[in-house]
């Protein structure tokens, strides 16, 4: 995807506002958010399950997409291995790849990702739902995260930053947004099914992840990107005023 969208460069750089101490508090309240759920995460999580027994949905997805015990492990760091060696380092280097200035994309994707983030832990905290690998007992060590099932933080993450990313890059490249989402979306949709395989979340808890993190993700890049209506010749601006 990256060589697809650096060659040929556009001739046309997109223009971008200049960044208000308002811009950058609306970014790094949810980011101080999401930073502060996740410090004091063994002290906010819940200690005791609300949601203990699975629904016939997810019993039979489970079932179905549940990898073998010995490999639960190995499904459960390629997961890992996706989300922050792959689709982190596409939204790092999305800014670069639409050109001009850098500020407004990495904005919008760092504010995605941190209110997705801090709407994922939020709500793990006030569900409470048992992770199926505990109430099916495999045998797991226990965690401070064993009540934490619902949502998927993995896969609202990588929905989020997948869904920002090609919304920024398809007002770049518009004539390629048949690689741009495919290229986004498959590695986001291979977290949410690795979490499944790995037994560290049921198909609901991936379903709503996904929800979360695309709206979230979709709602915040449009939210930064101002159409240049005003601009001969410029595709596309950011800023937090919206024009459509």
């Amino acid at each position: 995807m990256l060589v697809s969208l650096s060659v040929p460069v556009p001739t046309t750089a997109a223009e971008y506002q200049t960044l208000t101490n308002s811009d950058i508090a609306s970014v790094g309240g949810p980011l101080l958010g999401a930073i502060t759920l996740h410090a004091f995460q063994d002290d906010l999580a819940p200690y005791s399950p609300r949601l203990t027994s699975p629904n016939a949905f997810d019993r039979r997805a489970r079932s179905s997409l549940l990898w073998q015990e010995e490999r639960t492990s190995k499904a459960a760091l390629a997961s890992d291995l996706i989300l922050f060696g792959g689709l982190f380092p596409a939204a790092v280097a999305t800014p670069y790849i639409v050109g001009g200035d850098l500020g407004g994309p990495a904005m919008a994707i760092v504010q995605a990702v941190a209110i997705t983030d801090s709407f994922t832990q939020l709500t793990k905290f006030a569900v409470a739902r048992q992770r199926p690998y505990r109430t099916f007992d495999t045998g797991a060590p226990r965690g401070s995260d064993d009540n934490l099932s619902f949502v998927s933080g993995h896969t609202s993450n990588a929905f989020a930053i997948a869904t920002a990313s090609a919304v920024i890059l398809q007002h770049q490249y518009g004539n390629r947004r048949s690689v741009i989402w495919p290229a986004m979306l498959v590695p986001a949709v291979t977290v949410g099914y690795l979490r499944i395989a790995s037994d560290r979340h049921y198909l609901s808890d991936v379903l709503a992840g996904a929800i979360l993190g695309a709206a979230i993700g979709y709602t915040t890049a449009r939210t930064w990107i101002v159409e240049a209506q005003d601009i001969p010749d410029k595709p596309m601006a950011f800023g937090t005023t919206i024009r459509f």
